[in-house]
């Protein structure tokens, strides 16, 4: 019983530490991300944001802000927006407040007056970033 207890609590620990470590990587120049950490996000080169049709609209004034129902992405059950902010890309979650067709009011805690929002290629950006997060191997053969 009490080597099960200490297994635990060296196991435990282990985790904690682990998952307080930031992860950083760059790319080569031919890559089309320049960097990612697990706290910032990743940044993407111009000619790769130009190719996915990426478009970024600021955040003027006070929340709750409206923004095109296209800046939404929906991931299992949560809705976000990709914000950059000093050229790094992150995933930020939002409430819907109202939507209609093609706007929805939002506002979120993380998201700032002069932030900058993604209307265009949020489901590249997803890709990107599941990518760059996910330690599994891409197993598709088509």
């Amino acid at each position: 019983m009490i080597r099960l207890l200490i297994i635990f609590l060296i196991t435990a620990t282990t985790f904690a530490v682990a998952t307080d470590i930031k992860t950083e990587k760059s790319f080569p120049k031919w890559h089309a991300i320049i960097k990612y950490n697990s706290e910032d996000g990743f940044q993407l080169r111009d000619e790769a944001v130009q190719f996915m049709g990426i478009k970024f609209l600021p955040l003027h004034g006070n929340p709750p802000w409206k923004i095109p129902e296209s800046a939404l992405v929906r991931v299992k059950y949560s809705t976000g927006v990709y914000r950059k902010y000093q050229d790094w890309i992150s995933f930020v979650l939002v409430e819907v407040i109202s939507s209609s067709a093609s706007e929805s009011l939002v506002r979120s805690r993380d998201l700032e007056k002069g932030d900058q929002i993604a209307i265009t290629g949020g489901s590249e950006l997803r890709l990107t970033e599941r990518d760059l997060t996910n330690d599994a191997q891409d197993t598709c053969s088509h």
